[in-house]
């Protein structure tokens, strides 16, 4: 009976051991991505920070490994994409800020890091925040079309001015004459001319 036990432990420590050596030789990581719950939920125009948590399960020693950072919409669409290279021995956890740009819209975000090592191996994690829309960058906006709008009824205005001061004056040097005269000949019982110019063609010829 100890004689089999002998042989089925030998014979399980022979398939065990190649195992144990590309365990030891091969890396294996996994990764965990998390938001502060301070940051979950942003305005436009601020930093996203974000918690890394890189965790080496496989061979002692230093290795390099790739992080890949995307983030997108609801829609799926890519808003911003950054890469970097770590060094991780055991363990490494670290803070990454992203900055939110003031164009993004009000909605659900997700970011997504991608660890790639040991021959395009991956790992992923991923973790979601809320942009929301920024009062000041809003009111600041809001402020600007304000003072567009009475700059522009402003000019609508002076410009109007101009418009009936130039009418008066044509009115005045022009028709005035005109209609006075006709007004002072009807009053004196006279046949008004039928314009100044007449009248003054027809004087100067007297």
């Amino acid at each position: 009976m100890k004689t089999k036990n002998f042989f089925f432990s030998l014979v399980l420590f022979s398939l065990l051991l190649p195992l144990a050596a590309a365990w030891e030789h091969n890396p294996l990581f996994d990764i965990n991505v998390e938001i502060p719950s301070s940051y979950q939920s942003l305005t436009t125009d601020s930093d996203l920070l974000v918690s890394v948590k890189l965790v080496n399960l496989g061979s002692a020693g230093r290795i390099d490994v790739y992080l890949d950072y995307t983030i997108r919409n609801e829609q799926g669409k890519l808003i911003m994409n950054k890469l970097e290279t770590v060094a991780v021995e055991t363990q490494a956890n670290f803070i990454r800020d992203f900055y939110l740009p003031p164009h993004l819209s009000p909605g659900i975000y997700t970011i997504d890091v991608k660890l790639i090592y040991f021959d395009g191996q991956e790992a992923t994690s991923r973790a979601t925040f809320k942009v929301r829309e920024n009062e000041l960058l809003t009111s600041s906006v809001k402020e600007k079309y304000q003072s567009y709008a009475i700059y522009e009824a402003v000019f609508y205005i002076l410009a109007s001015l101009l418009i009936l001061d130039i009418l008066v004056i044509l009115t005045v040097k022009y028709l005035w004459p005109v209609y006075y005269k006709k007004f002072i000949c009807l009053k004196k019982g006279k046949n008004p001319p039928k314009s100044i110019y007449i009248s003054k063609k027809s004087n100067h010829k007297k």
